[in-house]
């Protein structure tokens, strides 16, 4: 059972929230783009979070920022095409020949794709043969190419997690492909 006074910071339960901002600075390519974020913040202690109605509008304003951005990923798009293929940050790194951590620094927008990269991506993001593509000549286990939908849902139809499906072997690509059960 909870027993946090409803308005109270649940960190300290000494003061009640009050409404703040915090700013989120990107620098894609040199052009700075700030968003300000709603937050409820703590004036005793300093704690911070976020109403489902912030973070859904702090959501938004995230969003809002690809129009500043030039035709750039944003880092969770990049994140987002990432666990829709059940890629690693490393395996995505071999899939696409970058170094081992260049998905983490484009994932958190510490650094963004040379354009060929945001072009490649791009395409496979539209075109989920081009992972398959790609994966069989670098020889990256894809673990899950899906199909038909945007984003991956918890649990796709026939497919249990961990679970490798029996798929051909080509060049030593596996693949499990999921596809929607009747």
């Amino acid at each position: 059972m909870n027993n946090a006074t409803p308005g109270m910071c649940p960190a300290c339960q000494k003061a009640k929230l009050m409404a703040s901002t915090r700013e989120r600075h990107f620098n894609p390519r040199g052009n700075p783009v700030v968003v300000e974020l709603q937050v409820m913040e703590c004036p005793a202690c300093g704690a911070t979070s976020t109403s489902a109605a912030q973070q859904i509008e702090n959501l938004r304003r995230l969003a809002a920022r690809r129009k500043h951005y030039g035709g750039l990923l944003l880092g969770e798009d990049v994140l987002e095409f990432r666990r829709r293929h059940g890629l690693t940050q490393r395996a995505a790194a071999t899939l696409f020949g970058k170094g081992a951590i260049a998905f983490s620094r484009y994932e958190n927008e510490t650094t963004y794709p040379d354009d060929a990269t945001t072009m490649l991506l791009s395409l496979a993001m539209e075109k989920p043969d081009v992972v398959r593509w790609l994966a069989e000549r670098t020889g990256t286990v894809v673990s899950l190419l899906w199909t038909g939908h945007r984003t991956l849902p918890p649990n796709p139809p026939g497919v249990r997690r961990g679970a490798v499906a029996p798929c051909p072997v080509r060049q030593g690509v596996q693949f499990v492909q999921c596809v929607d059960s009747p």
